[in-house]
């Protein structure tokens, strides 16, 4: 496992409040600006990716919370650090937990989710800034489920608009000239709904972090986007979401290594036996939407399934042979992981490959 020993691998909750105590809210924050050192308010975000298993991770680490009393996460996605006065916001959000924690004598670690942080115009910056020592939990997924999972996901959540078909328009970006997640859904000019191939390109998003040298030209070919790097100190723990199948071979030391990433006292709980339906939408209640949605290894999305393979096999070849080798990026089983990233280079609905 790609993890190191030292100072910085030590528990949040180590690093104490300034001068030892604790603000007013209004020393901090005007509401809008941010006045003071607040990097000590959020210990870990979970900042990527959609459909990739962001949801599982936020609840999973809220049940160790109230069992162990050790972590806080928040309910639901914030979407704070897309904005200007994003920070102010998530200093408003951090302090009323933390003022609670304090008139308790408690001090936990504190988290929030928000899986498409990493693809938004602004939000890394803004992390760089105000929250530098903040670690990164990121997921990622075999592109082609990744994109079956995204599409009947926006499709199910927002018919009766309809995801522009076929699958092959859906090819390449999102919305012309606009690299990072298009800001809008129903209203894309497109009919996409930010739906698209090239938000499979974890890779780039990741390159953001400024974790790689990049000056070598087989890595610059791999990173062929146009959105800004923001070279920040975060950890970042990647992992894939095969990682969390409970006796997956890549899955043996997940929950201990996760732990010690944080830096958590108690253990956390093992991973438990999932079976997932083989169709989970067909329980659902909107029958009619369940109608527009697709099966990713049928016929028709032999096009978006080869583009797929392409972009992943890519994003595997950099993931591993760049990204694993940056001291700040943690990564569980190690040669398991590598194993899944080789897997992104195939077609899943080969025969002799179903996932």
């Amino acid at each position: 496992d790609d993890d190191d020993d030292d100072d910085d691998s030590t528990s949040s909750k180590e690093i104490a409040v300034p001068n030892g105590k604790f603000p007013s809210l209004s020393s901090l924050t005007d509401g809008k600006n941010i006045n003071s050192d607040v990097d000590w308010m959020l210990d870990f975000a979970i900042v990527g990716f959609a459909k990739c298993g962001t949801t599982w991770m936020m609840n999973y680490l809220r049940k160790n919370g109230r069992s162990s009393g050790e972590l806080w996460v928040n309910q639901g996605e914030v979407h704070f650090m897309r904005k200007a006065e994003g920070p102010a916001k998530m200093v408003n959000l951090m302090y009323k937990t933390h003022a609670a924690d304090v008139q308790e004598g408690t001090k936990r670690i504190y988290g929030v989710k928000n899986p498409a942080e990493m693809e938004l115009e602004g939000s890394l910056g803004r992390y760089a800034q105000y929250f530098p020592h903040t670690k990164f939990i990121i997921s990622l997924r075999h592109p082609v489920k990744w994109f079956e999972s995204f599409f009947n996901f926006r499709q199910y959540h927002h018919y009766p608009h309809m995801i522009v078909r076929p699958t092959t328009k859906l090819i390449g970006e999102c919305e012309p000239g606009y690299p990072y997640k298009p800001k809008c859904m129903t209203s894309c000019k497109t009919g996409k709904m930010d739906v698209c191939t090239i938000r499979a390109n974890f890779h780039w998003a990741l390159s953001r972090l400024g974790k790689t040298p990049m000056t070598s030209k087989k890595e610059k070919k791999l990173l062929q986007h146009k959105m800004s790097i923001d070279p920040m100190p975060n950890k970042v723990f990647i992992m894939e979401s095969r990682q969390i199948i409970y006796n997956h071979p890549s899955a043996q030391n997940f929950t201990h290594d996760l732990h010690d990433f944080l830096g958590l006292d108690k253990d956390l709980s093992e991973l438990q036996p999932y079976v997932p339906p083989a169709d989970k939408y067909a329980e659902f209640s909107n029958k009619e939407a369940v109608e527009h949605l697709i099966h990713i290894c049928d016929e028709e999305h032999d096009e978006v399934r080869k583009d797929l393979v392409r972009i992943g096999k890519d994003a595997a070849t950099w993931i591993t042979k760049y990204f694993l080798e940056s001291p700040d990026v943690y990564v569980s089983s190690k040669e398991e992981f590598i194993k899944l990233m080789d897997d992104w280079g195939h077609d899943p609905c080969s025969k002799e490959r179903r996932l």
